[in-house]
């Protein structure tokens, strides 16, 4: 019997589960090590919950491929992935700019905190700390790990709404919420449709 038909198939309570473990290291751990060595406890932060990924993939015995799917690029899912991007990044804009009008000290703060964090590092370190890892991390935990386990629900839609919100929470604060949760839920839908981190 082919051992690809023996393994039973990842089911969504496991997403769930290990969105919690996640969650759990990154209050546990993560927010410590982030207060104590600011933008390098971010780095180590990336770092963990990458390897948390890496380590769910071993437990599940799964190929490296099925849970992170990367597969050689094509025109057009690109150009698609492009309009998709763009769409969800002006629905962003906008609600962060609703959000300024509606709670402007606490938007200011948390732009502030970002850009503080950012500026205590050389640029290019600060753009490899804070754009780079979280788009390799990050997407191997959600798009990964998680969205693995969402595909037996089957329903685009709900899966995608599922992963937005898992995103938007993820980020653990109210004022990122709708707007992570609009990235995570246009990220999830690109890869659904295309089968490709």
């Amino acid at each position: 019997m082919n051992t690809q038909k023996k393994r039973k198939s990842l089911r969504p309570w496991q997403g769930i589960v290990f969105f919690l473990v996640i969650m759990a290291a990154f209050f546990a751990v993560c927010v410590p090590m982030q207060m104590a060595w600011g933008i390098y406890g971010l780095a180590l932060t990336e770092l963990l919950i990458l390897a948390l990924a890496l380590l769910f993939a071993l437990i599940a015995r799964r190929p490296p491929g099925e849970i992170f799917p990367v597969h050689r690029v094509h025109l057009l899912p690109v150009l698609g992935t492009v309009i998709i991007w763009v769409s969800a990044l002006l629905a962003t804009m906008v609600i962060t700019l609703v959000q300024y009008r509606l709670f402007p000290a606490a938007m200011s703060q948390v732009s502030g905190s970002l850009e503080s964090v950012i500026g205590s590092v050389p640029a290019a370190l600060g753009v490899v700390i804070v754009c780079l890892m979280p788009a390799i991390c990050e997407e191997a935990v959600h798009r990964g790990v998680i969205l693995s386990c969402m595909r037996p629900l089957k329903k685009t839609w709900l899966i995608v709404l599922v992963m937005g919100i898992l995103f938007g929470l993820f980020h653990t604060d109210p004022l990122r919420f709708l707007p992570t949760a609009i990235l995570g839920a246009a990220m999830t839908y690109v890869v659904v449709k295309t089968g490709n981190m």
